[in-house]
């Protein structure tokens, strides 16, 4: 086969094969699937606090600052939840920030406190 012919059969071939494309679409799924589970969740509807002692719930629609056995000040407010204050050395819990979505986890492992978002808040209330 000469340097032409080869050049001739690149440009009237197909650019993609059969496994090109599958390989692209499971791409695309994957990215896809991805993007549904880091932003698809709704909004939640309720603040769960869980301690080594205890669980305590709060709506997150209702502003509220909560003090979590001296150990942390949770603060609800604008239909978000995030921590305002930890005894803790490191304040990763602190720096997580403001999370509304339904399954969001605040998460203090010194203490052993998490602070997660519950329900979902996308259908009316019947009732």
């Amino acid at each position: 086969m000469t340097a032409a012919e080869r050049v001739d059969r690149i440009k009237n071939g197909s650019p993609f094969n059969r496994l090109d494309i599958v390989f692209l679409g499971a791409v695309v799924l994957l990215v896809t699937v991805t993007l549904l589970l880091v932003y698809g969740g709704g909004k939640g509807a309720s603040v769960e606090i869980t301690t080594p002692t205890q669980k305590l719930t709060y709506p997150l629609d209702k502003d509220a600052e909560v003090d979590v056995e001296g150990k942390l000040t949770v603060v609800i407010k604008d239909g978000k939840v995030f921590v305002k204050d930890a005894d803790c050395p490191d304040k990763v819990c602190e720096r997580t920030g403001a999370v509304n979505k339904s399954g969001s986890v605040i998460a203090c492992l010194p203490n052993g406190i998490t602070v997660t978002v519950t329900g979902s808040s996308d259908f009316a209330e019947v009732g």
